[in-house]
Protein backbone atom coordinates (compact mmCIF):
# COMPACT_ATOMS: atom_id res chain seq x y z
CA UNK A 1 0.00 0.00 0.00
CA UNK A 2 1.03 3.63 0.02
CA UNK A 3 3.64 4.64 2.48
CA UNK A 4 2.87 8.27 3.34
CA UNK A 5 5.26 8.44 6.24
CA UNK A 6 8.43 8.20 4.11
CA UNK A 7 8.08 10.50 1.15
CA UNK A 8 10.95 10.75 -1.28
CA UNK A 9 12.67 14.09 -1.30
CA UNK A 10 13.31 15.80 -4.58
CA UNK A 11 16.82 15.63 -5.91
CA UNK A 12 18.88 18.76 -5.58
CA UNK A 13 21.46 20.04 -7.95
CA UNK A 14 24.49 21.51 -6.19
CA UNK A 15 26.42 22.87 -9.14
CA UNK A 16 28.41 25.97 -8.35
CA UNK A 17 29.08 28.06 -11.39
CA UNK A 18 32.63 29.04 -12.13
CA UNK A 19 33.64 32.13 -14.05
CA UNK A 20 37.22 33.05 -14.82
CA UNK A 21 37.91 36.75 -15.03
CA UNK A 22 41.53 37.37 -16.02
CA UNK A 23 41.34 41.11 -15.33
CA UNK A 24 39.99 40.57 -11.83
CA UNK A 25 42.65 37.97 -11.08
CA UNK A 26 45.40 40.32 -12.32
CA UNK A 27 43.95 43.10 -10.17
CA UNK A 28 43.89 40.87 -7.08
CA UNK A 29 47.47 39.82 -7.78
CA UNK A 30 48.60 43.47 -8.06
CA UNK A 31 46.74 44.40 -4.88
CA UNK A 32 48.33 41.55 -2.97
CA UNK A 33 51.77 42.61 -4.21
CA UNK A 34 51.19 46.20 -3.10
CA UNK A 35 50.03 45.01 0.32
CA UNK A 36 53.25 43.02 0.64
CA UNK A 37 55.40 45.97 -0.48
CA UNK A 38 55.08 47.62 2.90
CA UNK A 39 55.88 44.41 4.78
CA UNK A 40 58.95 43.04 3.06
CA UNK A 41 60.93 43.90 -0.03
CA UNK A 42 62.59 40.86 -1.57
CA UNK A 43 64.37 40.24 -4.85
CA UNK A 44 61.59 37.94 -6.07
CA UNK A 45 59.00 40.60 -5.34
CA UNK A 46 61.00 43.12 -7.35
CA UNK A 47 61.30 40.68 -10.26
CA UNK A 48 57.54 40.17 -10.21
CA UNK A 49 57.00 43.93 -10.30
CA UNK A 50 59.26 44.26 -13.34
CA UNK A 51 57.55 41.36 -15.14
CA UNK A 52 54.15 42.86 -14.41
CA UNK A 53 55.16 46.22 -15.83
CA UNK A 54 56.37 44.61 -19.06
CA UNK A 55 53.18 42.59 -19.40
CA UNK A 56 51.02 45.65 -18.95
CA UNK A 57 52.98 47.49 -21.67
CA UNK A 58 52.67 44.72 -24.26
CA UNK A 59 50.56 45.85 -27.22
CA UNK A 60 46.98 44.69 -27.30
CA UNK A 61 44.38 44.95 -30.05
CA UNK A 62 42.89 47.91 -28.17
CA UNK A 63 46.12 49.86 -28.62
CA UNK A 64 45.32 52.74 -30.99
CA UNK A 65 48.46 52.51 -33.12
CA UNK A 66 48.13 48.77 -33.59
CA UNK A 67 44.43 49.02 -34.35
CA UNK A 68 44.98 51.73 -36.97
CA UNK A 69 47.68 49.56 -38.56
CA UNK A 70 45.23 46.66 -38.81
CA UNK A 71 42.54 48.91 -40.26
CA UNK A 72 44.94 50.26 -42.89
CA UNK A 73 46.00 46.75 -43.89
CA UNK A 74 42.36 45.71 -44.16
CA UNK A 75 41.51 48.73 -46.32
CA UNK A 76 44.42 48.05 -48.68
CA UNK A 77 43.37 44.41 -49.00
CA UNK A 78 39.81 45.49 -49.78
CA UNK A 79 40.95 47.94 -52.47
CA UNK A 80 43.11 45.25 -54.12
CA UNK A 81 40.21 42.77 -54.16
CA UNK A 82 37.85 45.34 -55.69
CA UNK A 83 40.44 46.23 -58.36
CA UNK A 84 40.92 42.57 -59.28
CA UNK A 85 37.15 42.03 -59.52
CA UNK A 86 36.75 45.12 -61.72
CA UNK A 87 39.54 43.89 -64.02
CA UNK A 88 37.96 40.44 -64.33
CA UNK A 89 34.57 42.00 -65.06
CA UNK A 90 36.11 44.24 -67.73
CA UNK A 91 37.82 41.24 -69.38
CA UNK A 92 34.56 39.30 -69.42
CA UNK A 93 32.59 42.17 -70.90
CA UNK A 94 35.20 42.97 -73.57
CA UNK A 95 35.68 39.38 -74.72
CA UNK A 96 34.19 38.42 -78.10
CA UNK A 97 32.18 35.52 -76.70
CA UNK A 98 30.12 37.71 -74.41
CA UNK A 99 29.55 40.27 -77.18
CA UNK A 100 28.41 37.51 -79.58
CA UNK A 101 25.96 36.15 -77.01
CA UNK A 102 24.53 39.63 -76.44
CA UNK A 103 24.20 40.31 -80.19
CA UNK A 104 22.48 36.96 -80.91
CA UNK A 105 19.74 37.60 -78.39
Amino acid sequence: MLNLKYKRKHRTFDYKTRFYDAEKEALNERLSRYEQDGKDKTVENSKDNIRGSFKSYSPTPTDRALRSKFVNQSNIRLIIIIAILCFVLYMVLVSDQVLSIIQNN
